[in-house]
């Protein structure tokens, strides 16, 4: 218990450190890469593409990201229902097929 909650809070807070991606971050990346060749996730095309996000935003009143998860929810729960129902039909196969074999063997007998 104690590690998957250890687990879960680092989880959250490497999503909440690399949320956004700036300016900054981008600098400091690309200095890490010249100097050890290492860098992080942010780049300064995803720097761009955050603050024109970011602006766009602003401009109209939106938040993207709250639109984007939502999406994500929406497919997931209709992948979830998907296999539900497939699984489903799958027990209810195998209930007939099973339902039918008996009276076969009923009516034999």
């Amino acid at each position: 218990m104690k590690k998957t909650v250890l687990f879960l809070s680092f989880f959250l807070a490497s999503k909440l450190a690399l949320a956004d991606c700036n300016f900054k971050k981008a600098a400091r990346n690309k200095m890490l890469d010249q100097k050890i060749g290492l860098s992080g996730n942010c780049d300064t095309e995803k720097a761009v593409k955050t603050q024109a996000t970011k602006k766009v935003d602003d401009n109209l009143g939106v938040d993207s990201k709250k639109i984007q998860k939502d999406i994500t929810d929406k497919k997931i729960m209709s992948k979830t229902k998907s296999l539900i129902s497939i699984r489903l039909l799958i027990k209810l196969n195998k209930f007939i097929s099973l339902h039918i074999c008996r009276k076969e063997w009923r009516h034999d007998n």
